[in-house]
């Protein structure tokens, strides 16, 4: 099968929507592509797909103050194919992220669907998070990951001369299935140096499946150069690793 690229639009779109003593803003992005499809003794053909590069997305966030330093936040986003408009999960309106939280010196807590804390170490730093391209992408897809499993409580903590931490977990709402995800992650930055380590486990019926993360970026004024590395433990099957090196 040979296939070629004959055109590429990706639309970002952040802009705000409404500002008064809320602020609201609605932000998205559309992969579009024209593909020829040529395969080998078949009829060739023209299509139009979605997420060539990246998903196509768009979404709502949001925050209000309360007083007192305490702010109310949102964030709901939608995963689609533009080709034909279909949610990118079936029966999910907002896949990618449903979530709402408070805010204030305390740091933040949110319940919903949000990233896990995992999350703020392996797409902070990387150079081609949320790509199609992406090794990362590929390893969550060959391993299971569950990147913002529902019926999640998440507490991030404030930055303290450069250090933050965040600890996630997602509750077992259905009686005797054992289903839950824990996650932790931690991150310094300071000056042109961040680094990151961030820990998974997903229990599904009594089998742990464990993630780990490490990460680093220096920024060297013209370009960030990013290193990743990433380990899958599962129960009865070999480990596996996923090694990620970029410049931004």
């Amino acid at each position: 099968m040979k296939k070629s690229l004959m055109a590429l639009a990706v639309l970002g779109v952040m802009m705000g929507a409404a500002q008064a003593q809320s602020s609201v803003t609605i932000y998205g992005r559309i992969d579009a592509s024209l593909m020829h499809n040529d395969p080998f003794g078949g009829v060739s053909q023209w299509t139009v797909d979605s997420g060539t590069v990246s998903g196509s997305r768009w979404g709502l966030m949001g925050s209000e103050e309360l007083g007192g330093g305490l702010k109310l936040n949102f964030n709901v986003e939608q995963g689609f194919a533009i080709d034909d408009g279909t949610p990118a999960v079936a029966g999910q309106q907002f896949s990618r992220q449903a979530w709402i939280g408070m805010s204030g010196g305390f740091g933040e807590f949110r319940v919903g669907k949000p990233w896990t804390a995992y999350d703020d170490v392996s797409g902070a730093i990387n150079a081609m998070f949320d790509s199609g391209f992406s090794v990362e992408n590929n390893f969550f897809a060959s391993t299971g990951y569950n990147a913002n499993p529902a019926n999640t409580i998440r507490y991030s903590t404030p930055t303290f001369g450069g250090f933050a931490a965040a600890i996630s977990y997602s509750l077992d709402e259905v009686r005797n299935t054992d289903l839950s995800v824990t996650s932790i992650s931690a991150s310094y930055s300071g000056g042109p140096l961040t680094v990151g380590a961030g820990y998974q486990v997903e229990e599904l019926g009594g089998t742990n499946n464990k993630f780990t993360r490490l990460s680093a970026a220096y920024d060297f004024g013209p370009a960030v150069a990013k290193i990743l590395y990433g380990n899958v433990k599962f129960p009865a099957a070999a480990k596996t690793n996923e090694y990620s090196i970029g410049v931004d």
